[in-house]
């Protein structure tokens, strides 16, 4: 009897541990599943996430595409440069100092002309200056740099546009001012002043 009771208990031990392995099994392939299942959605979901982000940057491309100006314009600022209360002539030696876009004709009038401006920043003060040769930045004009003495006492660049100071500086953008006739540009469009005092 202890025999049948051996063969017996054996047949169910083995029983359990098929009943186990398949168990095992059965384990396993679900957590194959749920893992193939959590690697589509991940990748679907960044794949989505790519898309939308491409989305995104291809209309913000298109809206940073879109031109500050276009059409023709022929606009005039004036402009004077001047170091510890001195007025300096800024000269070049051709009638055109600067590039087409923005230049002076050695008339102290900044000339913005052409047919497209595809960012404004191209037309800055600070391009400008870059443009004509003349070194300005918040902290150097010409061969003066903040701290350097001016009557006795340490000066700094500024810039007044219309007798009021602005804080812009080389980021300055000047008004569209339209007008040809330079007794009238003197008068009516922005009176830009560069200065180290």
């Amino acid at each position: 009897m202890d025999e049948e009771i051996s063969k017996h208990d054996r047949k169910e031990i083995r029983q359990q541990q098929r009943e186990e392995e398949k168990k095992n099994i059965e384990h396993e392939t679900k957590s194959k599943a749920n893992t193939k299942k959590a690697i589509k959605y991940t990748v679907l979901t960044i794949i989505i996430l790519l898309a939308v982000f491409g989305m995104y940057k291809l209309v913000n491309n298109i809206k940073s595409n879109q031109p500050y100006y276009k059409g023709t314009f022929h606009w005039h600022a004036n402009f004077a440069v001047s170091i510890c209360g001195e007025e300096q002539q800024i000269r070049c030696g051709s009638n055109l100092c600067g590039i087409m876009l923005t230049h002076h004709h050695n008339d102290n009038i900044i000339h913005t002309e052409g047919q497209v401006i595809m960012e404004k920043e191209e037309v800055s003060l600070g391009k400008f200056f870059d443009r004509i040769g003349i070194p300005f930045t918040e902290t150097q004009l010409m061969d003066k740099k903040n701290g350097d003495l001016c009557d006795g006492k340490p000066g700094k660049v500024k810039l007044v546009v219309d007798g009021k100071e602005n804080t812009e500086l080389r980021n300055y953008i000047p008004s569209k001012c339209d007008i040809q006739d330079p007794s009238e540009i003197r008068q009516r469009c922005d009176k830009i002043e560069v200065r180290f005092e």
